[in-house]
C-alpha cells in the first residue's frame, strides 16, 4: 500500500520513526488498528510466564496465555512439572515462582486493556502493577555496585 510502508509487516523499529519518534503517515487510531492487526502489539518482546507440563529432551511442554508451547531449557537447565518460568523467544529465561507467575499475567492483562480502551487506564495500572507502586526503582542484582570494591560485578 503505498503511502502505509509497513502495511503487512509485524514489527516496527526506528527507522520507521520520524526525527521525535513518531510513525508519521498513520494517526495513533489507525496506527494501532493497523499494529494490531499485523501482530505488533500482541507479539511484543515480553518475557511470558508459563508453566511446565513436562521435559522432553531439552525442551518442555509449557503451558501459558497463549496455549502450549515447547520452550527451550538451555539457560534453565532441566525443568519439573508444575515449575514456572518466565519464556522469552522461545526460551525459557528465569524459574519464577507461582506469586510471580501472577504478578505478570496481571501486569500483561492490565497493558492488554489499555490498549483495547477497556476501562480506566488509572485503575487498570493501580491493579496490574501494584507490586511496583509506591516504591523506588531497584536495578537487577547483576547491576547494583559490588559494596566490597565499590564497582559493578
Amino acid at each position: 500500500m503505498q503511502g502505509k510502508p509497513w502495511a503487512g509487516r509485524r514489527s516496527f523499529g526506528p527507522g520507521d520513526m520520524d526525527g521525535d519518534g513518531h510513525l508519521p503517515s498513520l494517526a495513533p487510531a489507525e496506527l494501532r488498528k493497523t499494529m494490531q492487526n499485523y501482530g505488533a502489539i500482541t507479539d511484543m518482546c515480553l518475557a511470558l510466564p508459563m508453566q511446565v507440563i513436562r521435559m522432553e529432551g531439552s525442551t518442555a511442554l509449557c503451558q501459558g496465555r497463549n496455549g502450549v508451547e515447547r520452550v527451550d531449557t538451555l539457560i534453565t537447565g532441566p525443568l519439573e512439572p508444575g515449575q514456572w518460568i518466565l519464556s522469552f523467544l522461545g526460551a525459557a529465561r528465569e524459574v519464577i515462582d507461582a506469586e510471580r507467575a501472577a504478578q505478570v499475567a496481571d501486569a500483561l492483562t492490565a497493558l492488554e486493556s489499555i490498549l483495547h480502551g477497556a476501562g480506566s487506564t488509572k485503575a487498570l495500572i493501580q491493579a496490574g502493577f501494584a507490586d511496583l507502586i509506591d516504591r523506588e526503582p531497584q536495578l537487577p542484582e547483576f547491576l547494583r555496585p559490588n559494596p566490597i570494591q565499590g564497582t559493578q560485578p
